[in-house]
């Protein structure tokens, strides 16, 4: 109970570089591609990875907060998150699929 409690103690801190526009575009990117049956813990994984990174580098708030928090969007998906940081191919793989797809947007 106590780890579950400090888990959502650092979602609160982090809550604001929760980007919800990213949790999307990484959780369509890991639907898309191998088909992963979590796709929600490998998007809430990437989703705080680049909030922690933020966070650590002084870096701004997420400025479009619009629909739901970023802690609420990853929020219901701890376990699904913590077993994807454990296989960073995943991740990787999922990662270079949303920058393809993006490149692809502003190319196409």
């Amino acid at each position: 109970m106590q780890r579950r409690q400090r888990i959502h103690d650092a979602l609160r801190v982090l809550g604001p570089y929760l980007d919800p526009v990213l949790h999307q575009q990484a959780r369509e990117a890991a639907q898309a591609g191998s088909g992963d049956p979590d796709a929600d813990g490998v998007a809430g994984a990437i989703t705080i990875s680049a909030a922690v990174s933020t966070y650590q580098q002084g870096g701004p708030p997420v400025a479009h907060l619009q629909g739901p928090r970023g802690g609420a969007v990853v929020g219901g998906h701890i376990e699904g998150i913590a077993s994807a940081l454990h296989r960073p191919r995943i991740l990787q793989d999922v990662r270079r699929r949303m920058t393809s797809t993006e490149s692809a947007h502003h190319h196409g």
